[in-house]
């Protein structure tokens, strides 16, 4: 649902309701109706709730003081939060605390999901695609550096984190470091969103499953690996279009080396591009055909002076040169979480369904709506 996935984000902390239903374009009376026939509560209620499940996570596995649990769980005061927890987990906050209060600079946060679960699935893909000084891959530990901008208040923070997976347990290891904790909550939620930690994958399967074409060509546990932001899903989607994994690779991490920003705790490590910063540059870094520079650099441009509505839209990215149907199709899938695109003219899904066709005939991809994201991921994964 996704005014829940918005009220995560922290849209009731910083939004009205009534902004809320607008932004889903829904009536607020609906919105409610939604929430009490499918959760048993209100919107607001069930925001509240997330919070306090969030800070009681915080008292059990971090060290953080009282203040800077009720900070990053989206309280503005300590008073207020102390009285919001104790009247809905009837206890106070120091009563559940595990660990000793301490300032720790890394936090460690288990991510619980729903099993099955393919984490090498998705991290070989990751090891294919990983931008040198923005993502690594080492063992089975996943990381990245980020900058996130809250779409309520607009704050922004960085920071970068690592995953791994917890043995014998449906759970993930987080350790992350921000430079501002009231964005912890919000950002720990992207975290979730761009790993589809929250999908019903016994649901998908189980669809997809229907279709014999399909359940034959079916890795289980393969979850859709989000991008960390619409832009820079748009300048992948660019870099990648009709070049091998490989080479788009090498240019993304050219780009970054010589216009990211670079962290200062870590050398080695850089923040992907801002729009602002690439559609000022020559790009001459990146060898490839001068029309595929002018798309990067005009959409750079286009994008650092949109509106925000235009940046979370990418329809509006048709009108620009050189973005068509396939680049617009593919942000919605990796960087929207949009479960049901179909990409039909990617070479790679036209390549798996040459050999599909010779099998089944009569195979018919709305069939699988409305998981045909999830059906595009399990056929690349055929040919690799």
């Amino acid at each position: 649902m996704g005014a829940m996935r918005l009220i995560d984000q922290g849209a009731l902390q910083g939004g009205t309701l009534p902004e809320l239903a607008d932004r889903l374009g829904i009536g607020e009376r609906y919105l409610r109706k939604l929430f009490e026939q499918n959760l048993g509560l209100s919107p607001k209620s069930y925001g509240l709730f997330q919070q306090l499940l969030f800070a009681k996570q915080l008292l059990h596995e971090s060290g953080l003081p009282i203040n800077a649990v009720a900070n990053a769980a989206g309280f503005n005061s300590v008073r207020r939060f102390n009285d919001a927890f104790a009247k809905q987990m009837q206890a106070k906050p120091s009563d559940i605390r595990r660990k000793k209060s301490a300032t720790q600079q890394t936090l460690c946060l288990s991510l619980n999901y729903r099993p099955p679960f393919n984490w090498g699935a998705m991290l070989s893909y990751w090891q294919q695609r990983v931008i040198t000084g923005v993502e690594w891959v080492k063992d089975e530990c996943y990381g990245r550096t980020f900058t996130f901008t809250n779409p309520v208040s607009h704050h922004t923070c960085r920071g970068h984190f690592s995953l791994r997976p917890i043995q014998d347990r449906n759970t993930l290891e987080l350790s992350i470091e921000l430079d501002k904790a009231d964005q912890l909550r919000q950002v720990v939620a992207h975290i979730r969103s761009c790993l589809d930690l929250d999908a019903d994958l016994s649901t998908i399967e189980s669809h997809l499953a229907k279709e014999p074409a399909m359940a034959k060509r079916l890795t289980s546990g393969l979850r859709i690996p989000g991008i960390w932001h619409p832009y820079e899903a748009g300048i992948r989607a660019i870099l990648g279009q009709q070049v091998s994994i490989a080479a788009a690779r090498t240019h993304l991490s050219r780009l970054v080396e010589a216009l990211g920003e670079q962290d200062e705790n870590d050398p080695q490590r850089f923040y992907f591009p801002l729009p602002s910063v690439v559609g000022k540059s020559e790009l001459n870094m990146l060898k490839m055909p001068t029309r595929r520079r002018d798309t990067v650099r005009e959409f750079s441009r286009w994008y650092a002076e949109a509106s925000a509505e235009e940046q979370q839209s990418p329809k509006h990215w048709l009108s620009l040169k050189g973005i068509g149907p396939w680049t617009v199709d593919y942000v919605k899938m990796r960087a929207f979480s949009d479960p049901d695109i179909w990409l039909g003219s990617d070479l790679g899904v036209k390549k798996a369904l040459e050999k599909i066709n010779l099998e089944e005939p009569d195979f018919s991809p709305e069939a699988l709506s409305p998981w045909r994201s999830y059906a595009t991921f399990h056929l690349w994964r055929t040919l690799s």
